[in-house]
């Protein structure tokens, strides 16, 4: 079915991706599908080949050929090309092809007993009526958001035009006349309030310097201790740096010693590795025995020489073998072909004589069998009732005398004998005489033709025997050339196989490889050679640098000594405890900017004095405090933020005006908006509480499973000879009992077999609902699932 499927419309449902359709160990998946169907009134016959590569692309190739005559006509390529052809000619898409044709397992077995709500769910993806459910209720609830935004949007705008009133703006023109009147008395206080200000800022600057020269000479004093403490490391700096640099000297010193050390131990280790290669490579050269080898490969190619044009030779010999061969293996074929058709042909005159004997008409077993059958059969059933009610009559008698003995067990042999009876004719099937003496004649016409077809089927077997021979004598003729051929050719093999060896395929090749490994040989030997002189070059040099090491590392070991005598003076110099707190004292002043801190500090110190006795003669400014000036600035500010304020307040005033009165004509505009878009809302509304709860799709998915049930009863009416009936009522299947005169009950109460009856005219009837649609014949159909719980009768009768 996947096959199928993939052929008619390229994929298949259950591979999330198409390339999971190929096997894993192939490249490709290929299919081709041959059907016939009537398209266009007439029977026709159609092939779909496709092909699904395993690349990057996935490429997909598809062709459908349409039979015409002997020769298949290409009317379609390319995947979606075909896809479209098909859908044309078999009448549905892949999707009903997969509701209505190719039943899905499971499916309607549990459509029979799924709730009402899963059912409307499986009728609306069979139909395709999501238009009428989910897509339209969707498509309401889009129209409601955005009618819901647009009178949101309208009214929030028309919110914004409360106030815009004809009076409003009477009002504000008042208003703007006296707010033009203080604007004028505000500018003249502005002015005054500015010139003050200017005074009071140049004293205030003045009286700000002071108090900040004063704050500075207080924090430089306060350092006082700290610069003086800087003062006396600064006379000690010079001999911390030199101990710094002997120390990092005694360390350089000790790394290179150490260093020297580890290359001394690696030449050293060189120089053995060098001496063991050297005893590697003569015991190499010894032991290849290269002058033996080169020479033997050398004879070898003046032998092959010698053979030059034999290996061309053989070959024709052998091509032209092997034609022969080919010649022989096709007379074989057409033996063979000879001998099938022969075999053929003398086993359709045993088949036909074989049907022949099968005419033969047994009147006897006709009259005794047949037609004796068909009165017996009343007899024996007549006899057996009256022995069973006779022994009914007897069964009221309670005697034990032998001859109520002797008489009940003479009616129970008589009841035993006539069920033997009844059994032997019971399966035999009875037919009127005259029916069969007709069916005698019509075969015996048919007799007639067969013993026409034999004598013709003879004549046939005599003909392929003739062939037969002539095969037979060119198989000779072609076997004595070939056994000549044979002969030269095992000839020049022997000759060949005495230089070669046996076992030469390709003398070419034997020729080549005794040419390369005399290459081979040489070469291996002169790089053996080479090799052993490197070895032996850097032995030396690996010796050589182990005597320089040695001495370079002595004069380290020395100056080391001699670096560690030095520091020591240096540190009891400077007075302090150890290396370590002299490098931490050279490491804190690692730069001249300490020095320069220090000069800085005198100068600023300096400069302050000065500064601070030319701004005490200055007359007035002790009394220029901050207070002072907060206070013109708060005077102007205050007379400065009167005047804006009315400013604003007359440039807002006539803003306003203007405003208001072009606010007043769009207000009439926009309400115009808001009527026409309020009374769409309200049909929105209405119509979402029609669609509320998914009321209409169940409605249409009713009336669907209404007209569903009803086909589907008279199906089950036929399977069930009449018994069972369907009716889809309250939301479920249920189904009517004839044979209780008609009542309803659940579908659950059926049994498993009575329960696939249901599902398979369920399955019928929607298949017929949706295929004909298309209106097209349906000519087939594939369900798999519920034949394991029928009994043999009525799966016959499905």
């Amino acid at each position: 079915m996947d096959c199928i499927s993939f052929a008619l419309f390229g994929d298949v449902e259950r591979s999330k991706a198409k390339t999971d359709i190929i096997n894993y160990h192939c490249d490709a998946a290929k299919v081709n599908f041959t059907f016939d169907i009537l398209h266009e009134g007439k029977r026709k016959v159609y092939t779909v080949n496709r092909v699904l590569k395993k690349d990057k692309r996935g490429t997909h190739k598809a062709a459908l050929y349409c039979k015409e005559g002997e020769e298949d006509i290409c009317i379609a390529e390319k995947a979606q090309t075909v896809e479209d052809a098909i859908k044309d000619i078999i009448g549905v898409d892949a999707e009903d092809f997969r509701k209505c044709i190719a039943v899905p397992q499971g499916e309607f077995a549990q459509f029979v007993k799924s709730s009402p709500s899963d059912r409307v769910k499986l009728i609306e993806r069979l139909f395709n009526l999501e238009k009428y459910g989910d897509n339209l209720k969707n498509k309401i609830t889009e129209k409601q958001i955005d009618i819901d935004s647009q009178y949101n949007l309208i009214c929030g705008r028309l919110s914004n035009y409360d106030n815009v009133t004809e009076s409003a703006i009477k009002d504000q023109k008042k208003l703007l006349r006296v707010k033009k009147h203080y604007f004028k008395e505000s500018k003249t206080q502005l002015d005054k309030a500015t010139k003050t200000l200017e005074k009071v800022k140049n004293l205030a600057a003045r009286h700000n310097e002071l108090d900040k020269t004063r704050e500075d000479l207080k924090a430089l004093e306060l350092e006082k201790d700290k610069m003086e403490e800087l003062r006396a490391d600064l006379k000690i700096l010079p001999l911390c740096r030199q101990v710094r640099a002997a120390s990092a000297e005694v360390e350089k010193t000790s790394t290179t010693a150490e260093k020297l050390s580890q290359d001394l131990a690696e030449c050293e280790k060189q120089s053995e590795g060098a001496k063991k290669q050297i005893e590697t490579l003569e015991k190499c050269l010894n032991d290849g025995n290269y002058d033996e080898r080169i020479s033997e490969c050398e004879k070898r190619a003046a032998v092959f020489e010698t053979l030059k044009g034999k290996p061309e030779q053989l070959k024709k010999y052998e091509k032209a073998l092997s034609a022969k061969r080919m010649e022989y293996r096709d007379a074989e074929d057409k033996r063979r072909k000879a001998e099938g058709e022969k075999i053929a042909a003398d086993n359709e005159v045993i088949r036909l004589e074989e049907r022949l004997k099968e005419f033969s008409f047994n009147l006897e077993t006709l009259i005794n069998v047949n037609l004796k059958g068909t009165v017996l059969r009343d007899e024996y059933a007549s006899r057996l009732g009256w022995f069973v009610d006779f022994k009914s009559k007897t069964e009221i008698y309670e005697e034990n005398s032998p001859l109520y003995k002797l008489v009940e067990s003479e009616i129970k042999g008589q009841i035993d004998d006539y069920k033997t009876r009844l059994n032997d004719v019971k399966d035999l099937e009875f037919g009127s005489l005259n029916e069969q003496i007709k069916e005698l004649q019509s075969r015996n016409d048919d007799r007639e033709q067969r013993i026409k077809a034999l004598e013709e089927a003879k004549r046939k077997a005599t003909k392929t025997e003739n062939q037969l021979n002539l095969c037979d004598r060119r198989l000779e003729e072609l076997k004595r050339d070939g056994e000549m051929l044979r002969a030269n050719s095992d000839e020049i093999k022997a000759e060949l196989a005495a230089n070669f060896g046996e076992n030469c395929a390709d003398y070419a090749a034997a020729i080549a490889e005794n040419a390369e490994r005399l290459k081979n040989l040489k070469a291996e030997y002169k790089r053996l050679k080479e090799d052993l002189e490197r070895a032996k070059t850097s032995e030396n040099n690996a010796k050589m640098s182990a005597v320089r090491l040695s001495a370079m590392l002595k004069n380290s070991q020395e100056s080391l000594s001699d670096f560690q005598k030095n520091l020591g003076l240096l540190i009891e110099q400077s007075g302090l405890e150890n290396k370590e707190t002299c490098i931490g004292l050279a490491e804190k002043f690692s730069s001249d900017a300490d020095e320069a801190v220090l000069k800085e500090y005198d100068k600023k110190v300096s400069v302050l004095s000065v500064t601070l006795s030319n701004l005490e003669k200055i007359e007035g400014i002790e009394e220029a405090t901050g207070e002072a000036l907060n206070k013109a600035y708060a005077d102007k500010n205050e007379s400065e933020k009167a005047y804006n304020t009315l400013y604003k307040d007359v440039t807002v005033a006539e803003q306003q005006i203007e405003d208001l009165s072009k606010k007043l004509e769009e207000k009439k505009e926009i309400t115009k908006e808001y009527n026409r878009i309020s009374a769409e809302r309200n049909i929105v509304s209405q119509l979402k509480e029609v669609l509320k709860s998914n009321k209409f799709l169940e409605f249409i998915a009713n009336e669907y499973l209404c007209d569903i049930s009803a086909l589907a009863s008279s199906m089950l009416l036929k399977l069930t000879d009449g018994r069972y009936f369907l009716v889809y009522k309250e939301n479920n299947f249920n189904v009517g009992d004839n044979f209780d005169c008609g009542n309803l009950r659940g579908v659950n109460t059926l049994s498993g077999g009575e329960t696939f009856l249901v599902s398979l005219s369920l399955a019928l009837a929607l298949s017929q609902t949706i295929c004909s649609r298309s209106l097209r014949s349906i000519e087939f159909f594939f369900l798999d699932e519920g034949f394991g719980t029928l009994d043999a009768t009525l799966l016959d009768t499905v």
